[in-house]
């Protein structure tokens, strides 16, 4: 009977859990013509596999430090740990097939996308609300 119980409680614990997670979205610098991401794109560009926008300027990949925001976009989108995203990118950066994205606060990442028109980072969905008027947009991921 105890194992009974103890497994109804892990299944849902595991439920739970799957569901309390920090929301991300997906930021370019205000100027960006980019509207939305595919899912596919979004993990092209975090893995290198796309380093340039359509206008030809290569884009300047921002992550995030903090890390439930960073876990929850990489598993969403990237589909890798965060262990195994950078794992990747130091292979990456050993063989010189790349360069690593520059690990951010939400503070730093807010200014730097706002500097650089050719940035992309994300942040909390908690954060939309004050972004207002600070160079930055949200994009729209699908998929």
């Amino acid at each position: 009977m105890f194992a009974v119980r103890f497994l109804c409680m892990a299944i849902l614990w595991t439920c739970f859990a799957s569901h309390v997670q920090s929301a991300v979205v997906v930021i370019v610098h205000a100027e960006n013509p980019t509207e939305h991401f595919t899912a596919g794109e979004l993990s092209s560009i975090y893995l290198g596999k796309k380093s340039f926008w359509a206008n030809s300027e290569r884009i300047s990949v921002k992550s995030h430090m903090e890390k439930s925001v960073n876990q929850d976009f990489l598993r969403l989108y990237v589909r890798k740990t965060p262990a195994q995203f950078k794992a990747y990118w130091r292979k990456m950066v050993f063989t010189g097939k790349g360069a690593m994205p520059r690990f951010l606060e939400s503070s730093e990442m807010l200014e730097q996308i706002s500097q650089n028109k050719n940035a992309i980072g994300f942040i909390d969905e908690s954060l939309v609300e004050g972004i207002a008027g600070k160079g930055v947009k949200v994009v729209l991921v699908e998929g």
